[in-house]
């Protein structure tokens, strides 16, 4: 199997490393002379628990494990894994498997499912396809580090439409890292404001004009410009104004947030854009050793919930 060579780092090539978990002896010794003979290096533990903290510890490459051991079974450990590191694929081994252990291994992560007693030909294709797999997630993750997603909406000027709107960007937003439940809340605010600035303000509630958004992801951050097809504003004499706390408290309120609930926002010469911007997290940065990844690559089929997307027509920007 000289394809199982190594795995590329940042700067070199380092051998592919498998962690074998099993709490019989024979069994970890048996698996471990089977990888070394494809060229793969072995770590081994006794159980799940022991498991864990090797994976926490090492960058693991695939975990074999057995269904059926003391302090932390294969199931649970799948789970753990998974939890900490969903790029690590994991497969699941045992003597006395059932249906229902096969579903409830996949269902919560594992590749494969294999049953002993396992012939050295299982193990090398199931390495194989496991590594195949860690090469393609790997991938993945190192292009969208690199590529910028860039998107682009052309809304009708109607309030209604906005909640909606809203939700796309915020799933858009979970997919790409931005997952935070705070996070998420302040933009839902700071968006439902600056819209209905740009519906009410700027596009003056005239049901012919629309409002335009352009947002991008990068490795970095978030940026979103709203843009409305009215006139624009003196925005550096708004934005000063709000060094007046009497005054802010009732006018500015869309521009007040942004500059509380954002990392950063400004507005064109003309004064009918504004961009916000959000910074990537610190914590999503890539982790060592062990390479845990702050975003599964599975879009996510729940969105956060929005409790407050009111809109308050008036006079504030």
């Amino acid at each position: 199997m000289n394809c199982l060579l190594g795995v590329m780092g940042n700067k070199k090539m380092r051998k592919t490393l498998v962690l074998v978990v099993d709490d019989d002896s024979m069994v970890r010794d048996l698996l471990a002379t089977y990888l070394k003979e494809f060229g793969i290096e072995a770590v081994s533990a006794r159980d799940g628990k022991e498991a864990l903290e090797i994976v926490k510890n090492q960058a693991i490459d695939l975990v074999l494990t057995d269904l059926y051991m003391p302090r932390m079974d294969g199931l649970e450990l799948v789970k753990r894994v998974k939890e900490y590191n969903p790029r690590i694929p994991v497969a699941v081994l045992s003597g006395h498997g059932t249906v229902q252990d096969t579903v409830k291994a996949l269902n919560l992560g594992a590749f494969t499912f294999l049953s002993k007693p396992i012939r050295i030909s299982d193990i090398e294709s199931a390495v194989q396809k496991g590594l195949r797999l860690r090469d393609l997630s790997q991938g993945a993750y190192q292009i969208q580090q690199h590529a910028k997603h860039y998107s682009e909406a052309r809304i009708p000027n109607f309030p209604h439409s906005f909640p909606s709107i809203i939700l796309s960007i915020l799933k858009d937003c979970q997919w790409r890292g931005f997952d935070d439940d705070q996070t998420l809340s302040n933009l839902s605010v700071v968006l439902d404001e600056m819209l209905m600035n740009a519906q009410l303000h700027g596009n003056k509630g005239r049901e012919d004009r629309f409002i335009t958004l352009r947002y991008s992801f990068d490795p970095d951050k978030f940026q979103i410009t709203i843009e409305d097809e009215g006139d624009g504003f003196d925005t550096q004499q708004v934005i000063s104004d709000l060094t007046n706390l009497e005054r802010h408290q009732l006018l500015e309120r869309g521009i007040f947030l942004a500059s509380i609930l954002v990392d950063d926002f400004h507005y064109n010469d003309r004064g009918n854009a504004v961009t916000l911007t959000l910074m990537r997290p610190s914590e999503s940065q890539d982790p060592a050793p062990g390479e845990a990844f702050p975003y599964e690559l599975e879009a996510p089929d729940q969105v956060v919930q929005l409790s407050d997307l009111r809109h308050r027509p008036g006079t504030e920007r």
